[in-house]
């Protein structure tokens, strides 16, 4: 189970984790921490999202262009 997480923006009532208030950081699974951005507008993903997106591989070094002087 891969975890992201998300900063809620307003209070949210939710069954699993009872109730969230505005700034709370929550680390939950992908499926429901798009369910309460997408769904609800409760939640925004925090940079920890985008900071995995840049650990993604990249290209091959022999794919780079190498410049000289």
């Amino acid at each position: 189970m891969e975890l992201v997480e998300v900063e809620i923006t307003g209070q949210a009532i939710t069954a699993r984790y009872g109730t969230l208030s505005t700034g709370t950081i929550l680390r939950t699974d992908s499926e429901f921490a798009k369910h309460l951005v997408e769904d609800c507008a409760a939640a925004k993903y925090t940079v920890a999202k985008a900071a995995k997106a840049a650990e993604l591989p990249k290209k091959p070094a022999a794919a780079q262009k190498k410049t000289t002087k």
